[in-house]
């Protein structure tokens, strides 16, 4: 019935875990705020560089001692263990380090720490270099402990012990570190673990606190950590329950850390000390409910060396703890004298008559032999010694309790008192804010109406002037086009009769080369053969054909001067077309530019009229806010810069107003411009124009001359020469 209850929790928690997955609950980093934090406090104390002593640490309460318990818990391991300066020991999960300089500082053990968060790794061994005489003793390693390529600078034969505070909670798979731990040690060696523990079936809002806030995915009961152990290899396994002083410790922890607010929150901050208090008071809250404890286990690899675990044991047993456990980093401490030895006894007394504190009888008897049996013998003569004794502690511890939740409640009232005139105090301010955020909002409401009816005016003005000067533009760029288009006709026909002209002076240069041919035909022939006097017409009629031949060259040279000058007419009219196009397309793009600065101009507009009503709405707000007069002033505030920030738009599109219209005149200058240089373009065109078309009648006149005047040389020449001797008539 027993084991079906354990399985029911284990369940029960695994269906609790579920919902986001075991991977979850080891996500992220743990206790890296305590980096910071001790750091902080040793420079408080004058102490941030330079050397230390291991006191310099130990003062730093749970700073520096992740576990329950503080040193004290190290000062139990140690004696159950029996380390002396030939120790060597394995620290699982060092964290910064506090249990492996404890043990080595007081005891002359080695310390080989293994820490999995690098931050931690790296201060504690930053820590630990600080402190003379320390740093040879004691050696950190960062990685997984239950990583089997992790390599660990392990003694020859193996570790003869090894101590895990409150480590395994936060491993998905524990027996993976008990298994590389079970490795680890030599034959014989020892362990001592301090863990959580099921002690019933938790509820569902304290399986989510275990989950979500503890990181503690792998939580099970005493007798399944036990059986975990066991099949690692271990035996003579011992489990003392820890669940009372751990609920006293965790509920004192908590009311005194809530009484240091103004320390804690000056010395590491306000976030630090929320974080903190909330983590203190869930967990206080899992142990009060009576489901959740704590467990401390001993045992050993098979081996001959368990006498010295027996012996600390049975020391363990006959002792109480009578000083006070430290926890603030500030000096505060709780718990001490009778009250703590009390609670350390009660566990003692349970754990020793429980069936799992009897495991070592048990256990002993078919492992260990008659020494076994004699060490459970002597135990419980003790646990039955110490009952008489256990019902006045039992009263005392909580007689203390009621003095305590006494003065916290006299500390309570105080506190509320004064939180009531903080109250009252901030019930004014909000009241005189509201006042003045009334008259505020209504002062900003009329300069938002102000400002958006002139706004609306300005974009209307500015919209008829841009349209009545896009018109202006499209009526001059059709004009303009509608006069280059004569132009255009004018440049065509010239072309047409330089092409005419260019024909022409090509068939005279033709007639030029044939009455040359001719001539030197002429020349050719015997004068013997010629009379003298037709040898007189020859030479007359050379000179007159050299005359016309000049005269025809000379009009060739003109109407080709006339076809460069046409060419560079029409050349010139293509680019000033050209040239108009270009401005038209830049006009065009302008006007594009303005009204892509009248869209932004409206958004942002739209946007100061946006950024005011968060205005209003993050005053609205302050209205609500009556705990927090500085809230309300710090919204006002910001109001006002909003309604400062409207007002800069406001100047903004003023601004752009101003550069249109500068943009507007500029158009109108470039107009003008464009106009009078179309003008002048026209001008010298009809120039040209009439340069061009005067001479053409005489140059055509001219080479029908020669062609008329060199025809009738020609058949003058060929009536003179005589019929015996005449050449064959040439072509006309």
């Amino acid at each position: 019935a027993r084991c079906n209850a354990i399985y029911a929790m284990r369940r029960a928690f695994s269906s609790a875990l579920s919902r986001d997955g075991a991977s979850a609950l080891t996500s992220g980093r743990m206790y890296n705020w305590r980096v910071r934090a001790v750091y902080s406090a040793l420079d408080k104390a004058g102490k941030a560089d330079g050397p230390l002593c291991a006191e310099d640490l130990y003062s730093l309460g749970h700073l520096d001692q992740y576990h329950y318990g503080g040193t004290d818990a190290c000062d139990e391991a140690a004696a159950l263990l029996g380390l002396d300066s030939g120790s060597t020991v394995l620290d699982i999960g060092s964290g910064i380090g506090g249990t492996s300089r404890y043990l080595a500082a007081t005891t002359g053990c080695r310390v080989v720490g293994v820490e999995l968060q690098p931050d931690l790794c790296e201060a504690a061994a930053a820590l630990t270099a600080r402190i003379p005489g320390l740093s040879d003793r004691v050696l950190f390693v960062q990685g997984d402990a239950a990583d089997p390529n992790l390599t660990l600078p392990t003694p020859a034969g193996g570790f003869d012990h090894a101590v895990s505070h409150l480590v395994n909670l936060h491993l998905p798979d524990r027996g993976a570190v008990l298994a590389a731990a079970h490795e680890s040690l030599c034959e014989g060696g020892t362990f001592v673990i301090e863990d959580f523990v099921l002690v019933a079936r938790p509820t569902e809002a304290e399986a989510r606190t275990l989950l979500d806030l503890v990181k503690a995915p792998s939580v099970t009961s005493i007798d399944g950590y036990v059986s975990e152990l066991e099949g690692c290899g271990f035996v003579d396994i011992q489990a003392t329950e820890l669940s009372v002083p751990w609920t006293v410790w965790c509920r004192a922890r908590s009311d005194e850390y809530s009484l240091t607010e103004a320390e804690a929150v000056a010395l590491h901050g306000r976030e630090v000390f929320e974080t903190r208090q909330h983590f203190y008071v869930q967990v206080a809250n899992l142990f009060a409910g009576g489901r959740i404890g704590g467990v401390r286990l001993s045992g050993r690899k098979p081996g001959g060396h368990e006498r010295s675990l027996h012996r600390g044991r049975r020391a363990q047993a006959l002792k109480a703890r009578t000083a006070p456990v430290r926890i603030l980093e500030s000096g505060a401490s709780f718990g001490g004298g009778d009250a703590a030895a009390a609670a350390v006894s009660t566990a003692a007394a349970t754990a020793a008559a429980s069936p799992a504190g009897r495991r070592e009888a048990g256990g002993s008897s078919s492992t260990g032999g008659a020494a076994g049996g004699e060490d459970s013998a002597t135990a419980l003569l003790a646990v039955v010694q110490r009952d008489k004794e256990l019902l006045a502690k039992k009263v005392a511890l909580a007689e203390l309790e009621v003095r305590r939740l006494t003065g916290h409640a006299e500390e309570l009232e105080r506190h509320r008192e004064a939180t009531q005139v903080r109250l009252s105090e901030a019930l004014s301010k909000v009241a005189r804010y509201d006042e003045a955020s009334s008259r505020a909002r209504a002062a900003d409401e009329a300069r938002e109406l102000q400002l958006l009816r002139d706004s609306n005016a300005m974009m209307a003005s500015r919209e008829a002037s841009r349209e009545a000067a896009l018109a202006a533009a499209k009526k001059e760029v059709a004009e303009r086009k509608a006069a280059l288009e004569p132009l255009r006709v004018a440049v065509a026909s010239k072309a047409a009769e330089a092409e005419a002209l260019a024909g022409h002076v090509e068939t005279l240069s033709k007639e030029s080369k044939e009455w040359q041919e001719r001539v030197r035909k002429l020349l050719a022939k015997d004068k013997s053969t010629v009379a003298a006097e037709q040898h007189d017409k020859l030479v007359e009629e050379k000179s007159a054909l050299a005359a016309q031949l000049q005269a025809a060259s000379a009009a060739k040279e003109k109407a080709e001067g006339e076809l460069t000058a046409a060419i560079t007419l029409q050349e010139r009219l293509r680019k000033a077309g050209g040239t108009f196009k270009t401005q038209a397309k830049e006009r065009e793009r302008e006007r594009d530019a303005e009204r892509e600065a009248k869209v932004k101009a409206e958004e942002e507009a739209r946007a100061a009229a946006a950024d005011a009503a968060a205005a209003r709405e993050e005053a609205d707000k302050a209205n609500k806010a009556a705990e927090s007069g500085r809230a309300a002033a710090a919204s006002l505030a910001e109001a006002q810069a909003k309604s400062e920030g409207a007002d800069k738009a406001e100047a903004a599109l003023r601004t752009e107003l101003a550069a249109a219209k500068e943009l507007s005149q500029k158009y109108l200058r470039g107009y003008r411009q464009a106009k009078e240089q179309l003008t002048s373009k026209t001008r010298e065109l009809e120039a040209l124009k009439s340069g061009v078309t005067a001479p053409a009648p005489a140059a055509a006149s001219s080479a029908g001359a020669a062609s008329a005047a060199a025809s009738a040389t020609a058949a003058s020449s060929a009536a003179a020469v005589p019929p015996a001797a005449a050449p064959a008539p040439a072509p006309a």
